[in-house]
């Protein structure tokens, strides 16, 4: 049994107000507190970590999701993502993060077209922190949200935050919870549901472990694992040192006998190589584990734990086993585990996946998205007509809070719809709106649903945010 304290009252030091508090500072995060600063809200920006990052620091990958999907219809994609998400793309490639938009052929790959864009993470950090400070968002890094405040009537009025100062409080007038667990909106008493088990349904991981690789040879490891039929796909791309170079590749260890009993061994299939840099491996993806619940402490600390581990073993088995990886070492490794699922927040509305396939659009919408990690592979989540559906603002509120905002991977209940919704560039889309909003709200005394869409659209237009004429 576990025993407990009471806790002392004492009085705590009030460190700021602000009209808008964005709880993580990661994809969705950070496009909320620059959207909400740069629509006059005064806004802070609190993060666990030692830099604004998130998936794309910590995952690195930004595929075709800035596009409308190919269809009849509408066979050439085009970019529907447009707005902040742009903005990132742009300042990355522009100081030297990414090589830009890889275009993929489509006669040897139906997949992840009709471009890909790999940023390094570390870059990508710079930039991102850069344009925080120059919309003038009040960011705390090493800063964990600890609880919310509440009045009498259970409407929040603050977040209580602990860090190097201690225990602390910040007072707002608007919340845009960002930290993928729903962390602040549970908090704020939110409908929630713990998603990692739907992952079962599906060979798919929970969380998983980004980590790079050094001293690689593409060149002489993929004709091998080809004449081993291990690989399912081989992306050709320019590189930073402006060479002809293999840019994804897809080795199924599965395939092979002799590789398949230690897949087995380490949990996984299929594994992705990135690679951008001369002779390294900026980025493997894929190897992760089902069934973890990251808001349990043992489960995340021993799994954090694990996962260091098993990049190691990694990395050991392909230099002892591969040409190519001879020399291979451990670059880098992300500095905290990705999670696909936790805990989900109940919103007024989410996109059902056939309302996503259908290419349905809202009247309350925040913009478009044309994207699904289901895609092709699963022809009930292929999306017709017009390759995009709306994203309506409905997602971005929980059901019975005011003045509250969700934004990112814990705004859909449905695994078929999250593998659509919780993607980086839309998580952008989501939080660029979710920002926008509670800056509105907070400048003009509405509550969450009272807020005009008309004011909203035009406010998200004058962002940037694309939305494409309704067919």
């Amino acid at each position: 049994m576990m025993q407990t304290i009471l806790e002392p009252a004492r009085r705590l030091n009030v460190r700021q107000s602000c009209d808008v508090l964005v709880a993580g500072g990661g994809t969705a995060g950070v496009a909320a507190a620059l959207a909400a600063a740069r629509n006059g809200a005064k806004t802070i920006l609190i993060e666990q970590l030692p830099l604004p990052s998130g998936t794309m620091a910590n995952g690195g990958i930004v595929a075709n999701s800035f596009y409308s999907t190919y269809t009849p219809i509408c066979p050439v994609p085009k970019r529907i993502v447009r707005g902040i998400a742009k903005e990132i793309e742009d300042r990355v490639i522009e100081a030297g993060g990414s090589p830009g938009g890889i275009a993929i052929d489509p006669t040897t790959s139906h997949y992840r077209r009709p471009y890909l864009f790999i940023n390094d993470p570390e870059m990508y950090k710079a930039v991102i922190g850069q344009m925080l400070l120059e919309a003038g968002v009040t960011v705390y890094l090493h800063t964990f949200l600890s609880d919310v405040l509440k009045d009498d009537q259970g409407k929040p009025y603050g977040v209580i935050i602990e860090s190097k100062s201690g225990r602390e409080a910040i007072l707002a007038t608007c919340f845009v919870d960002c930290t993928g667990d729903g962390d602040l909106a549970a908090h704020a008493g939110a409908q929630t549901k713990l998603f990692y088990q739907e992952y079962n349904v599906k060979p798919l991981a929970s969380i998983g472990k980004m980590f790079g690789i050094g001293n690689v040879d593409l060149e002489r490891f993929v004709p091998f694992a080809q004449q081993r039929g291990m690989i399912t796909q081989a992306i050709r791309g320019k590189n930073f040192a402006g060479e002809d170079a293999y840019v994804r590749v897809v080795v199924n260890f599965l395939l092979d006998p002799v590789c398949e009993k230690f897949a087995q061994q380490m949990g996984f299939r299929s594994v992705t190589f990135f690679s951008i840099h001369k002779d390294t491996v900026d980025f493997v993806n894929g190897i992760g584990r089902q069934n973890v619940n990251i808001l349990n402490l043992d489960e995340f600390s021993a799994i954090e734990l694990d996962m260091q581990r098993i990049a190691c073993e990694f990395v050991r088995y392909v230099r002892q086993n591969f040409p190519g990886f001879e020399h291979a070492f451990v670059k880098s490794t992300a500095n905290q585990i990705g999670v696909r699922a936790s805990r989900v927040v109940v919103t007024d509305f989410v996109p059902s996946i056939e309302q996503i396939t259908a290419s349905t659009r809202f009247d309350d919408e925040i913009g478009v998205y044309g994207h699904s990690d289901y895609m092709p592979v699963d022809p009930q989540s292929v999306m017709r007509n017009q390759g995009l559906y709306g994203l309506p603002y409905r997602m971005l509120l929980p059901v019975g809070l005011d003045r509250v905002f969700v934004a990112g991977r814990m705004v859909s209940t449905n695994l078929r719809s999250h593998m659509s919704t919780r993607n980086t560039v839309g998580c952008m889309v989501q939080g660029q709106a979710a920002g926008t909003a509670a800056a509105l709200v907070a400048k003009n005394g509405y509550t969450s649903r009272q807020l005009p869409y008309a004011l909203l659209r035009s406010a998200l237009e004058a962002g940037g945010v694309y939305f494409e004429p309704r067919s």
